[in-house]
């Protein structure tokens, strides 16, 4: 739902055929809230009939994060038992 509030909030822009950035967090305890929590969108851009989307995701250990399994992730993460890596994933919305 998160990803089409960002193409609905950018609708006019996107169909003028400009290219858009920014960021958003998947809210909710869901598959995506739990795999990407905060995104941020690299591009968007009107491609035909869809909106092309890259986004980026840091996976680290976020230092005030009250969740007691983040702060131990983020203890390993300080000592050098884990490494922050980031993916970029690549999806396309229908326009309707």
């Amino acid at each position: 739902m998160e990803l089409v509030d960002f193409i609905r909030d950018n609708y006019a822009d996107l169909k003028s055929g400009k290219e858009i950035s920014g960021s958003f967090r998947f809210n909710g305890f869901n598959n995506l809230h739990n795999a990407f929590g905060s995104v941020e969108v690299l591009s968007a851009k009107v491609r035909g009939n869809y909106v092309d989307i890259e986004l980026l995701d840091t996976f680290d250990f976020n230092k005030n994060d009250k969740n007691p399994l983040v702060k131990m992730g983020r203890s390993a993460q300080e000592t050098g038992k884990l490494n922050p890596y980031f993916t970029i994933v690549k999806c396309r919305y229908k326009l309707k």
